[in-house]
């Protein structure tokens, strides 16, 4: 394995790093609450989504590219319009529910 590309993330310690369906665009999520869209063709950055309370522990784009999901260490996952950077949509975790580790789009 050889290391393709380096990204200057100022994250924290980066949890995730997924690439969009056509691979065009990748997002990744760290330990600083945030999530960054990214160009990796030239490692800059385009968008920081923010709106958790602690660590983005994973990130997922739409197969549209629209929207993007993620799921952090407050149990919360968010549904952000890509465009915009709002929030669509919150999901509260129940009380069971440690941490959000893995999330799909289907």
């Amino acid at each position: 394995m050889q290391l393709e590309r380096k990204f200057p993330a100022a994250q924290g310690a980066i949890r995730c790093v997924r690439y969009n369906i056509d691979g065009n665009y990748c997002l990744t999520s760290g330990s600083d609450r945030t999530i960054k869209l990214w160009k990796p063709d030239n490692s800059l950055p385009i968008k920081t989504y923010t709106g958790h309370s602690q660590e983005v522990l994973d990130v997922h784009s739409s197969f549209d590219n629209s929207r993007l999901c993620s799921g952090g260490g407050d149990k919360r996952v968010l549904y952000i319009d890509v465009m915009s950077g709002k929030i669509v949509k919150k999901y509260q975790a129940h009380a069971g529910i440690k941490k959000f580790f893995l999330l799909i789009f289907k």
